[in-house]
């Protein structure tokens, strides 16, 4: 069973491979993050048999990029990994070298709508020195929970996923994921600095539900149902009759 704004994915299906390959190409539709699971069962050959699964990204399926990287495998076992800021789509490679290698491995997972991307954390929020230290599984996650957090105070008004949204709304995801990165890591910020982060995360809040209420109505937020309008009431007539002046 999935969650209200969850896709699964599966880059690699689980299979015997010997041999260096690339996976098939999957479409994240407007998901831009991604919980994926390398899970290998089996390995067999001699020479130090290794597998190596990358994770790339692309808008068009032309240009693709790295997006993250799991650990490099001689053993069985498993490893979750999060990565935020995808493409459209996103696929898997894998090396495997050695003498006679064969890996019995697969990569799946989920992928979820999040409202901002790491780029937009230290483009919308804080400088970026102040995430230096913060991983990139880390971040992702910050961005999950942001996302949730601003879900759960605005849900009564929309139905989701939603399908685009106002940069108003990125912003905000930013400021908490933001928020979230600090507090997970711990910060030596002063007082004074640290009571204008928390504002910011209850600014972020707030505003989350005024949308919910419909005091503060955001353009170009559009959810899964389109054609039904969520900004508040409306009001239709009969044609005019004529009746008095």
């Amino acid at each position: 069973m999935t969650a209200y704004n969850e896709t699964a994915v599966t880059l690699a299906a689980s299979a015997a491979r010997g041999t260096s390959g690339t996976g098939t190409a999957v479409d994240l539709g407007v998901c831009t993050m991604a919980r994926l699971v390398l899970a290998c069962s089996a390995v067999s050959g001699t020479g130090s048999p290794t597998l190596t699964v990358t994770v790339q990204t692309s808008p068009d399926q032309l240009a693709w990029t790295t997006a993250t990287a799991f650990t490099a495998r001689t053993t069985v076992g498993t490893q979750e990994i999060n990565v935020a800021g995808c493409s459209r789509y996103v696929r898997a490679i894998w090396t495997i070298a050695g003498t006679g290698p064969s890996f019995t491995f697969g990569v799946s997972g989920s992928a979820f709508v999040v409202y901002c991307s790491p780029t937009d954390l230290y483009g919308l929020a804080i400088p970026q020195r102040a995430l230096a230290d913060i991983t990139a599984d880390t971040m992702a996650r910050a961005i999950k929970s942001a996302s949730e957090d601003l879900d759960g105070r605005f849900n009564r008004r929309y139905t989701f996923p939603l399908v685009s949204w106002s940069t108003e709304l990125t912003q905000h995801a930013a400021e908490l994921a933001a928020f979230t990165c600090l507090t997970t890591r711990g910060t030596s910020l002063d007082g004074q600095d640290w009571d204008v982060l928390k504002d910011i995360r209850d600014s972020a809040r707030s505003w989350a539900k005024g949308v919910g209420n419909k005091s503060i109505d955001p353009p170009g937020i559009v959810d899964s149902t389109a054609t039904v309008d969520e900004a508040g009431p409306v009001m239709y007539t009969n044609t005019k009759r004529g009746w008095g002046t």
